[in-house]
């Protein structure tokens, strides 16, 4: 049973390379995941900013600008309890 922990461990976690050989990349892996990282949450921020104001300028997009805020920023800063766009929809808060 130890053996088939062994190899599993070896194959999944060190990708069958030596636990030695695994320590010496392990700082580059780590940075090169820290980088990869960085670059998809830029491209998610930016996707969803650009979703945003498009839904300022499209008509058919405009009732899904409130799912972009978060329901206790809109609240304060709304005289109506939901909008009348959202009003006719199945959305609530």
């Amino acid at each position: 049973m130890d053996k088939l922990k062994d190899y599993i461990t070896i194959k999944l976690i060190y990708a069958g390379m030596s636990k030695e050989e695994y320590k010496l990349i392990q700082c580059d892996v780590q940075e090169e995941n820290r980088n990869s990282l960085m670059t998809f949450s830029a491209i998610t921020v930016v996707f969803l900013l650009i979703m945003f104001c498009v839904s300022f300028v499209s008509v058919d997009v405009s009732t899904n600008r409130y799912v972009y805020m978060s329901e206790k920023n809109y609240r304060k800063s709304s005289e109506k309890e939901i909008p009348s766009e959202l009003a006719e929809t199945n959305l609530s808060f």
